[in-house]
């Protein structure tokens, strides 16, 4: 058996194993009153024309506020996604896509440095054209808890602000850096609707 078919079968197990404990859903008619923030670590979700059950709530602290990514297993798609949303005047939602690297985006560090120093850039990916919004640091909880870890941010977005672009820059200057990006796409929040509620079926 190749490594890539034993892959394919624990995934295949983890997606029965969701199935199998997965409690008795929300009566339909009732799932509106619930919504993304309401969620916990066993809540099951239904976005994007997939069902996931959330592993693990992480969350980033900045100045002033601060936001959460569930880590979203799919039980019927059998994939990992992250879903990340914050509570400013309303609550925005975002479905992250893959992770991709700086040479798929087709720039370097320093170029993402330089379009933060001047505040315009653009990127060019996938089809999509996303152009520099915002740059920011923030503390990274795993779990929401712990000590935290210092990561920095440099946000892109399309002209339209239904897709994101978002540049990560872990680590420091004495033990090095590590860039990671993940494009995104800004959802509804009703777009989110929760089958199941941290594990307890009707929730409260």
């Amino acid at each position: 058996m190749t490594p890539e078919q034993r892959s394919a079968l624990r995934r295949i197990d983890r997606q029965f194993d969701a199935i199998r404990a997965m409690p008795p859903p929300i009566p339909a008619r009732e799932r509106y009153r619930h919504g993304i923030e309401d969620v916990g670590v066993g809540s099951y979700l239904r976005c994007a024309g997939h069902l996931y059950r959330v592993e693990s709530i992480d969350e980033y602290r900045e100045k002033g506020g601060q936001w959460f990514e569930l880590e979203c297993f799919g039980v019927t798609s059998g994939r990992t996604t992250y879903l990340e949303w914050e509570k400013d005047d309303e609550i925005e939602v975002c479905l992250n896509g893959a992770e991709v690297s700086l040479a798929q985006l087709g720039v370097s560090a320093d170029q993402v440095e330089e379009m933060s120093d001047r505040e315009s850039g653009r990127i060019a990916f996938d089809g999509r054209s996303y152009h520099y919004d915002d740059d920011y640091g923030a503390t990274y909880f795993r779990g929401g808890r712990g000590e935290g870890e210092p990561v920095y941010f440099y946000d892109f977005e399309t002209k339209d602000e239904k897709y994101c672009l978002s540049v990560e820059e872990w680590g420091d200057a004495s033990s090095g850096f590590e860039y990671l990006a993940y494009t995104g796409e800004y959802l509804e929040p009703d777009a989110v609707e929760v089958v199941v509620l941290s594990g307890a079926g009707e929730g409260s």
